[in-house]
């Protein structure tokens, strides 16, 4: 599902997109009102591609109101706004991924994929944005015992993920099912407190000695 209130913009998206065998554009949204009265009503979208700024609900009010959907939809944020500005506040919210309008065209279908597969996706400029406001993100507001104990298995799943590697690639190495590996993945996030796999990352980051 694309969001974005600038047709020309939309339709570029779409265009670039749907020549890939794998990815089908379900709907194409005008702003965000439109967006949470088609996901309310339907449940057949992977991905919102999502654009701040946009009438009647922004991309912002979009990522809160997602919380209260019944059923799971990734978002990767592709806006004007620079990632300096709202790198910290969209992680915050639960986004997967940010890429900037400025950013090479051909880095969208690598961001779908990292947000499909990988949980998450930022593009070089917002990576450096996360890395300048990295210290000042709490990935577990809400608790106060923040050592959690964890299973070295655990503990070799985040490994996993701090280096990027798929749920697939992590089945692989550590002979466990695809679906065993997604439902520790989604456990380990919920009992940080964090919002995506960015947030458990940066739990990792502050609480666990990295392996070598």
């Amino acid at each position: 599902m694309i969001a974005d209130d600038h047709p020309f913009y939309r339709k570029g998206i779409a265009a670039g997109l749907e020549h890939h065998e794998y990815i089908d554009i379900v709907y194409e949204a005008k702003d965000g009102k439109e967006v949470m009265d088609w996901l309310r009503s339907n449940k057949a979208v992977d991905i919102l591609i999502l654009d701040l700024i946009m009438p009647r609900m922004t991309g912002y009010e979009v990522l809160e109101k997602i919380k209260e959907l019944s059923h799971p939809v990734k978002t990767l944020v592709v806006s004007m706004e620079w990632p300096d500005q709202v790198i910290k506040r969209i992680i915050e919210l639960g986004a997967n991924g940010y890429l900037c309008k400025t950013d090479d065209p051909e880095e969208m279908y690598k961001a779908i994929e990292g947000v499909m597969y990988n949980g998450s996706y930022f593009s070089i400029t917002a990576s450096i944005a996360l890395i300048n406001t990295i210290l000042d993100i709490d990935p577990i507001p809400v608790s106060q015992n923040k050592r959690i104990q964890f299973t070295p298995r655990e503990l070799k799943i985040i490994d996993c993920i701090m280096r990027e590697m798929t749920n697939e690639e992590i089945a692989k190495e550590l002979y466990l099912g695809l679906r065993t590996i997604e439902g520790i993945r989604s456990d380990l996030i919920q009992r940080v407190g964090a919002k995506n796999a960015i947030g458990l990352i940066l739990y990792a980051q502050k609480y666990i000695i990295p392996t070598a």
